[in-house]
C-alpha cells in the first residue's frame, strides 16, 4: 500500500412548575434528546459525481451538499481508495475546506499516480476535523449521506 499524494483542486467553489406535568419533560426530551441527533441526518450529503483521468493520475469531483444551518469551516475526511477487487490502493486525508451552510460545493482532488480504471471505490472512513463557526454542535459522521454517479462507488 501506498501513502496517497492528493491534491485538492478549488476550481468549482460557487457551485440555514408550570402544571404541565409528564408533558414538560416530553417537551424537553424532543427538543433536546435523540430527536437532535435524528435531525442532523443527511444533512451533509457526498456524491460522487466524475473521475477522469489526468495527466497526474485520476481526477476525483465530489459534490458536497450542506444542506444543515451550521457553516462548516474545516471539513476534513480519512479516505480509503480500494481496486475493483476490494483490495486497498491508497488512503490519506483529504482536506474539503469550507462548507458553507445551506450550499452545494464542487471539489476536486487528484490520485496522483493511479489510472481511473484500477479504482473499484471510495471509502470515507471517519471526518479528521468537521469544525464549526461558533461552535455550533454538529457531528458530520451522523450526518452524512453517501452516492456515487460514476463508476467508481462510494460508501461510508
Amino acid at each position: 500500500m501506498r501513502k496517497a499524494q492528493w491534491g485538492l483542486g478549488l476550481g468549482g467553489l460557487g457551485l440555514g412548575s408550570l402544571g404541565l406535568g409528564g408533558l414538560g419533560l416530553a417537551v424537553v426530551l424532543f427538543a433536546f434528546g435523540p430527536a437532535q441527533a435524528q435531525s442532523q441526518k443527511n444533512q451533509l450529503a457526498f456524491e460522487l459525481n466524475k473521475v477522469e483521468p489526468n495527466a497526474n493520475g485520476c481526477q476525483i469531483h465530489f459534490v458536497i451538499n450542506n444542506r444543515s444551518a451550521a457553516n462548516l469551516t474545516e471539513l476534513s475526511a480519512d479516505i480509503a481508495a480500494f481496486d475493483t477487487g476490494g483490495t486497498l490502493i491508497s488512503a490519506g486525508v483529504i482536506s474539503f475546506g469550507r462548507i458553507p451552510a445551506e450550499r452545494t460545493q464542487l471539489r476536486s482532488l487528484v490520485f496522483t499516480g493511479t489510472d481511473c480504471g484500477d479504482i473499484g471505490h471510495l471509502l470515507i472512513n471517519d471526518f479528521v476535523k468537521c469544525e464549526t463557526d461558533g461552535g455550533a454542535d454538529f457531528d458530520c459522521g451522523d450526518a452524512l449521506e453517501v452516492r456515487s454517479r460514476a463508476r467508481v462507488g462510494l460508501i461510508r
